[in-house]
């Protein structure tokens, strides 16, 4: 089974985001823009960019900012930016026993530092660390992967930030992958979680389309729509 292709499938939109243990192929480039729920909804970028020693670099930010632009236009200056920036490296563990044993499964580590952005405009930096174990499988309508998230990050302030995700997946055309995700996040705010599946198909070089529906914690549906690009 060929990992290269599933690789560019293993994310979630962002809320739901499980990016899984495998390493970006060196040198190249994921990119993954989003929006979730309506005009107050969340927005985001997730980037990454393989480098030397199978280390994969990337780049993660997200906040509430559809439509505040015309907000402030029409004289609400309270209606500020917030959201998250992280940046981190994800790093390859052998697994004990060796490759043979234990294969097809792959692990990694995560370490990441970021801000976390205020509606009153405070911020707080944050460091954190994370693990994701996952494998790629074949089922009789095609190829399958699985992976489970794990992490756990501190704030100035001491604000800690619990979170776990798990994502299965198959790819039953050259087109076309579905995807089903689970996210919980706890931290001092209380737990939020979404569950729900994800639809992606392919436009070649142009890169491919995603639509998602989840069920969230506020006891509500809310739809992503999204467009991810590999080079």
């Amino acid at each position: 089974m060929r990992l290269w292709p599933i690789l560019s499938l293993c994310l979630l939109l962002p809320s739901l985001a499980v990016a899984g243990p495998w390493p970006r192929e060196q040198g190249g480039v994921y990119a993954l823009a989003s929006h979730q729920g309506g005009r107050d909804g969340w927005s985001g970028l997730y980037v990454e960019y393989g480098g030397p020693r199978r280390l994969t670099f990337g780049l993660d930010l997200g906040g509430h900012v559809v439509g505040l632009g015309e907000a402030r236009l029409a004289g609400f200056t309270d209606r500020d930016v917030d959201g998250r920036i992280r940046s981190f490296v994800r790093i390859p563990v052998p697994l004990p026993g060796g490759a043979g044993r234990l294969a097809p499964w792959l692990a990694a580590v995560e370490l990441g530092m970021g801000r976390d952005f205020e509606e009153d405009g405070r911020y707080r930096d944050r460091l954190g660390l994370g693990a994701s174990v996952g494998r790629g499988f074949s089922t009789a309508i095609g190829d399958g992967w699985m992976t489970l998230d794990l992490g756990v990050s501190a704030a100035s302030g001491g604000d800690v930030r619990v979170s776990a995700g798990g994502l299965i997946g198959v790819k039953p055309t050259a087109r076309l992958a579905v995807e089903l995700g689970v996210f919980a996040e706890r931290d001092d705010g209380g737990l939020d979680y979404q569950i729900g599946p994800t639809l992606q198909y392919g436009f070649g070089r142009l890169g491919e389309g995603r639509l998602g529906v989840a069920y969230r914690s506020e006891d509500e549906v809310a739809v992503t729509l999204g467009w991810s690009i590999a080079f």
